[in-house]
């Protein structure tokens, strides 16, 4: 009976030891400063390209208004013929 609990306990005791390196191994991935500030830079960049496509699309609102202003500016100047 003493044998038993020697080897339940001895598979116990490996388990719980590569449950513990496992915990350790995924905290030091996660708290990689490279990966965060990789990511932060990425972030940033997708925010600039966001904001610039805002601005353009801004832009090309603000044109085809002008245009649209500019054809009835047009189309009120032609001659009607009576």
């Amino acid at each position: 009976m003493g044998i038993a609990f020697i080897i339940v306990g001895g598979i116990a005791l490996v388990s719980i030891v590569a449950s513990f390196f496992s915990y350790l191994e995924k905290k030091k991935g996660r708290n990689d400063t490279a990966i965060e500030e990789r990511l932060k830079s990425l972030e940033m960049r997708v925010d600039s390209l966001s904001d610039s496509v805002q601005e353009k699309e801004g832009t090309i609102n603000k044109l085809e208004a002008d245009l649209r202003f500019l054809n009835r500016l047009i189309e009120d100047k032609t001659p009607q013929t009576k």
